[in-house]
C-alpha cells in the first residue's frame, strides 16, 4: 500500500542509492544524514505551459485547422482540441475567431517580411529582388490554400468593421516593407 511505498522511499533515499548520482564530496557530507530531500526533476506532462507557449502553440494549430476547414467552417472548438487545450484557453489568448485569425497571419507576415528584409539588404536590381519576393510568396504558400483563407476572411470582414480595420492594417504593413524596399534599391541604385 502507500505506507509501504513512502517507508521503502525514505530507506532508498536514506541509503546510498540516492546519493550515487552525488559528486563525491556532497556524499561524504550526507552519508551521516538521517534524512536526506531528494528534489526530482518534474515529467515534461506536470510541467505547466507559460501563456506565450500556450498562444504560440494555438497560432500553430490555428494555421493547420483554418489551411483544413478554411477560415469560415474552422472553429475555436477545433482548434483547441488540435492545441491540446480548452477554448476556455483559447479566449484567454483571443478575444474572438477574428483575433486568433490576425494572429496567424500576422506571424506568416512577419516570416515574409524577414525575408523580404533579407532580399533587400543584398539587391543590386529591381528585377531580381521582386524574383526572389515572388519565390519567397509562393514558398510560403505553395498550393494558394493559405490565399483562399485569406480571401475568406476579407469576405468575412466586409460586415465586421473592426475585423476589416485591422485585416487592412496588416496589408498595409507588409505592403509598406515592400515598398520601402523598392525605394531603397532605387535610391542605391540610382533610378
Amino acid at each position: 500500500g502507500p505506507g509501504r511505498r513512502a517507508r521503502h522511499l525514505r530507506h532508498l533515499v536514506a541509503g546510498h542509492h540516492a546519493l550515487a548520482g552525488l559528486p563525491l564530496p556532497a556524499r561524504r557530507r550526507l552519508r551521516g544524514a538521517r534524512h536526506v530531500l531528494v528534489l526530482l526533476k518534474p515529467r515534461a506532462s506536470n510541467i505547466v505551459p507559460s501563456q506565450a507557449d500556450t498562444r504560440a502553440r494555438l497560432i500553430e494549430c490555428a494555421r493547420r485547422v483554418f489551411l483544413e476547414n478554411g477560415f469560415h467552417a474552422a472553429t475555436l472548438e477545433q482548434i483547441a482540441l488540435a492545441a491540446g487545450v480548452t477554448k476556455g484557453a483559447v479566449y484567454s489568448n483571443f478575444d474572438s475567431k477574428a483575433d486568433l485569425f490576425l494572429a496567424v497571419n500576422g506571424s506568416r507576415m512577419e516570416q515574409r517580411m524577414e525575408g523580404y528584409q533579407r532580399v533587400r539588404a543584398t539587391a543590386t536590381d529591381i528585377e531580381p529582388m521582386v524574383r526572389d519576393f515572388v519565390r519567397i510568396m509562393i514558398r510560403h504558400d505553395p498550393d494558394g490554400r493559405w490565399a483562399s483563407v485569406v480571401a475568406e476572411a476579407w469576405a468575412v470582414a466586409a460586415s465586421d468593421e473592426p475585423f476589416r480595420l485591422a485585416l487592412i492594417e496588416q496589408s498595409a504593413r507588409g505592403n509598406a516593407v515592400i515598398m520601402r524596399a523598392v525605394e531603397d534599391l532605387a535610391e542605391r541604385v540610382g533610378i
